[in-house]
């Protein structure tokens, strides 16, 4: 504790962030409402208010427990919303600006593999033809796009990241005997299992543009499940916000600028 501080002053710091993160992540899923919408078909206009409110609560349930979890366990295995650069003089700017970086090679990354390995073997799982944006349709196509990055970005990071790896690196430390900082293989297996179910929790979009084959399975777990690793690990080694950063620009790569190139 700083000096000066109470422990009712953490208290009231600790609320402000859960509030914080859980607007945060519920503008995220009001943000990917519109892309959901695109793949599925919009609601009819009298029950579209329904719909939206109906995603919020289920939501704001999901993501004020992964906030929760955060918050509460987090620092006790070094997992942190952000914590200051660990290289001297390092600017905030520089980190998140690297981290940034990194979410643009992923999504690179993402593209090749799933033009030069994957789309061979999926191409007559395609429900409906080719999933690409007629050219007058592509600017909406895109704008859709960055709206979901935001979900990508904030609430899922929110839930897979700063919930559910949070929850099982606590588990692990704990059966461990709490060790003084969390082992690196407690930390790879959490960063690997919540990426296997980041990967699977694509299951109902992939569901609704592909017959579910093993080539079409094998896609949606690799292609998610390398982001999912990549963003545990920056959560790991730097904090929330860098893999927030980083999964937001990944997801603009994938959403925005193949839509607007390809």
């Amino acid at each position: 504790m700083t000096s000066g501080t109470t422990p009712s002053t953490e208290r009231r710091l600790d609320r402000r962030a859960f509030l914080a993160l859980l607007a945060a992540g519920l503008v995220g899923v009001l943000a990917v409402l519109p892309y959901q919408f695109s793949l599925t078909g919009w609601p009819a206009a009298a029950v579209l208010p329904l719909v939206v409110v109906a995603a919020l609560v289920q939501n704001a349930i999901l993501v004020g427990l992964a906030v929760l979890v955060g918050l509460v366990l987090g620092p006790r295995v070094g997992l942190r919303v952000s914590r200051p650069a660990s290289i001297p003089g390092d600017s905030a700017v520089a980190k998140y600006g690297r981290a940034a970086l990194v979410g643009v090679a992923v999504g690179v990354v993402i593209v090749g593999l799933d033009a030069l390995v994957f789309a061979p073997l999926v191409g007559n799982a395609v429900l409906g033809g080719a999933v690409i944006a007629a050219p007058q349709a592509r600017g909406a196509t895109a704008a859709f796009g960055l709206l979901a990055s935001l979900y990508g970005g904030v609430t899922e990071e929110l839930l897979l990241r700063f919930g559910l790896l949070t929850l099982l690196a606590w588990l692990g430390w704990r059966l461990l005997g709490r060790p003084a900082e969390l082992p690196d293989g407690v930390a790879w297996a959490a960063i690997l299992v919540a990426a296997v179910l980041f990967g699977l929790g694509h299951l109902p979009v992939t569901a609704t543009l592909f017959q579910l084959t093993p080539a079409v399975l094998a896609r949606m777990l690799v292609l998610n499940g390398l982001g999912g690793v990549v963003f545990g690990w920056l959560y790991w080694r730097y904090d929330l916000v860098s893999a927030m950063v980083a999964h937001f620009a990944g997801d603009v790569v994938l959403h925005v600028l193949v839509v607007l190139l390809v």
